[in-house]
């Protein structure tokens, strides 16, 4: 079922990927998916709890794949949508509310210690989850637990 759901998610990317300006359709394969998974549990055991890396990047979107063993921090991307695909594991992301102690980390990318209030929605396997740029989010990882997902991040059409 896990080679199922990896290969509708590289399916997926495919669609997204071939939409775009780009002259070549790339493809990732759900091996190479379920490898990069491995490979950054393996990075995020020895960092943080989050390991990401890139999957491709073009005119007006990127993807990325995402790991995360701990809850994340509050955020807000003010020129990105974003599109998060779960492939495994189980998490909240909470949407909305307030972030606090928020800081610019680079420009367009603001992040708080957590996001008071806002809704939850859960991110289980096979979930589509988008969050609209402005959006404050946080994804919370439940003690013991793991989530990774794709993550797509596209211009907002106002930036």
């Amino acid at each position: 079922m896990k080679r199922l759901c990896l290969i509708f998610i590289a399916g997926f990317v495919v669609s997204i990927q071939s939409s775009s300006q780009s002259a070549t359709v790339e493809a990732s394969s759900a091996t190479q998916i379920g490898d990069l998974e491995q490979s950054l549990c393996k990075q995020a055991a020895a960092s943080n709890g989050m390991a990401g890396a890139s999957l491709a990047e073009y005119p007006g979107h990127y993807t990325q794949l995402i790991f995360r063993d701990k809850s994340g921090e509050g955020e807000i991307h003010q020129q990105f949508d974003e599109i998060m695909i779960v492939i495994s594991g189980n998490a909240m992301v909470k949407t909305g509310g307030t972030p606090e102690n928020l800081r610019t980390v680079k420009p367009g990318e603001l992040r708080g210690t957590a996001t008071r209030g806002g809704t939850s929605t859960a991110m289980e396997k096979g979930n589509l989850v988008h969050i609209p740029a402005t959006t404050p989010h946080q994804v919370i990882v439940p003690a013991g637990g793991f989530v990774t997902y794709i993550d797509v991040k596209i211009a907002h059409s106002g930036s």
